[in-house]
């Protein structure tokens, strides 16, 4: 029998905190620019779920591959991490920069937002 290897385990689940952070990052940013706490979460589970179909249309059909590294799903491969064994650093790099840039324009939003009332 095959062992599992538990360190594979901690790759992916370290990719997916970043793909996490990513998302929260626009998130973040869609809520600071509504006051309304519906439509921002409307409008990020659409984006989320749009990049995740542009992400799966990049894969199988060649017209919109070249749009594939605009969704943040296109830099998680949890498959590609098992397989490789190595932690794919420039993709996760990637999903940092925008859930860091997503988190710091939400600050800069609300700030202004707070300082104008």
């Amino acid at each position: 029998a095959d062992e599992v290897v538990m360190t594979v385990f901690l790759r992916v689940l370290l990719n997916m905190l970043v793909l996490a952070m990513a998302i929260g990052g626009i998130s973040l940013v869609l809520s600071a620019l509504s006051s309304d706490g519906g439509q921002t979460v409307a409008l990020a589970a659409g984006i989320s779920v749009t990049m995740f179909f542009i992400d799966f249309l990049a894969v199988l059909w060649s017209p919109v591959e070249t749009l594939g590294f605009l969704s943040v799903f296109h830099y998680y491969d949890p498959l590609a991490i098992a397989r490789n064994g190595g932690i794919p650093w420039r993709d996760m790099a990637v999903l940092f920069g925008v859930g860091v840039t997503g988190l710091a324009a939400a600050t800069v939003i609300f700030q202004r937002r707070d300082s104008s009332r």
